[in-house]
């Protein structure tokens, strides 16, 4: 380690004991706030009618927060702050608690890290349900492994043997350590936090960044992509939201976190040669700089933010808030926000000569990690 990252890693530890608070004080809904509030709430209206023929009268206020009836059940919570004809809070805890999540429902494997994050997390409120449901996924694990598979077979509790990656394996310890606290069972904990712990502690391409392949079963690195985006994004999203969410005097996961962010900044941080706009660019199989990006490594901008806080680091601030804006200008500049490319076509080119980045994949899944962002930059800033 350079003597830069010890002082650097010892600078940020000293700060952390102290954190200075995310959200500015005083902080007050802008002006135009009560427009955008009155479209949600016809957005809602509307809905209401949508949500007696849905499959289990599906919630669909959980839309705002991820895709399923289940991870919006603590979430719906909220949405009965509006008087609609239907009781979305009542009607996802309903069909929630009449669900036997002992028996599979679906030929199909069950994700790991698709179901915890969306049922385990939605379902704390209803614990016993999330521990069902964590009590068939704990079979992902198997013998002395480390890292669990990603996908099980409910019907005879078997995992697809396969390779993993650094999310799908290290984005389960914010809700499995919550199971644990509110079972009383530390099991959920420890295989949460045993998979992450191998993962900080395994050889990586760059320090602190793991690859984004792993194989379960040897514990080992498939291949040596780096990248913030898909496949590794919210195993570093993760890392500064235990060691908050816990106050855990455990700093691995904290330094581990401070370790990929100060690799980042000298190794992957770019800005594009149109208006200057800052990027996190992936590392390749082959140690090069790929100058790539993706709607859901937008998340990078308001973790750097939320961590920036908690170590008292204004240039991490600084640095999450231009991420946060050359995300957006995705949005801004285009329909649906993605972007990223190699390879350019001319109409490509001319887009990016004029937005500073072009588009390579259109889809779009109503994903949340830019106006995450945003509302972490709002929080900080006012």
């Amino acid at each position: 380690m350079t003597s830069f990252r010890r002082w650097f890693l010892a600078t940020l530890a000293a700060s952390a004991v102290k954190a200075e608070s995310v959200q500015k004080p005083g902080l007050q809904l802008p002006p135009g706030a009560a427009v955008y509030q009155a479209a949600v709430k016809t957005f809602l209206s509307r809905a209401t009618r949508l949500t007696r023929s849905t499959p289990g009268g599906m919630m669909i206020c959980c839309l705002f927060q991820k895709h399923t009836l289940m991870d919006g059940t603590d979430g719906a919570f909220h949405c009965r702050r509006y008087e609609y004809h239907v009781d979305y809070g009542a009607h996802a805890v309903n069909h929630t608690a009449n669900t036997d999540f002992n028996i599979a429902h679906t030929p199909d494997t069950v994700s790991l890290f698709e179901t915890t994050i969306r049922y385990v997390g939605g379902f704390i409120m209803l614990v016993e349900k999330a521990q069902d449901l964590a009590d068939q996924m704990a079979f992902a694990w198997v013998g002395n492994q480390s890292i669990p598979y990603g996908y099980i077979d409910f019907t005879n509790q078997q995992p697809t043997i396969a390779t993993s990656n650094i999310a799908e394996a290290g984005t389960l310890s914010l809700e499995w350590n919550r199971l644990s606290k509110y079972t009383g069972n530390s099991t959920y904990q420890t295989l949460a936090e045993q998979s992450v712990q191998h993962m900080i502690q395994m050889s990586t391409p760059l320090p602190g960044m793991p690859a984004q392949g792993i194989d379960p079963k040897t514990g080992n690195a498939v291949g040596g992509y780096v990248t913030w985006g898909g496949g590794s994004d919210s195993y570093f999203e993760y890392l500064i939201k235990y060691a908050r969410l816990t106050n855990t005097d455990d700093n691995s996961y904290a330094d581990a976190w401070l370790t990929a962010v100060d690799t980042s900044m000298k190794t992957l941080l770019r800005t594009s040669t149109v208006d200057n706009w800052l990027y996190l660019a992936d590392y390749d199989d082959n140690k090069n700089i790929r100058h790539v990006g993706s709607h859901l490594a937008c998340f990078y901008g308001g973790n750097w933010i939320l961590g920036g806080k908690l170590t008292n680091n204004d240039t991490m601030v600084l640095l999450g808030l231009q991420l946060t804006d050359a995300c957006w200008n995705t949005y801004a500049s285009t329909a649906d926000g993605n972007y990223t490319g190699d390879t350019a076509t001319q109409d490509q080119l001319d887009f990016y000569y004029k937005h500073g980045f072009y588009i390579t994949g259109a889809d779009y899944f109503l994903r949340p990690e830019v106006l995450e962002s945003n509302l972490y930059a709002w929080r900080a800033t006012g």
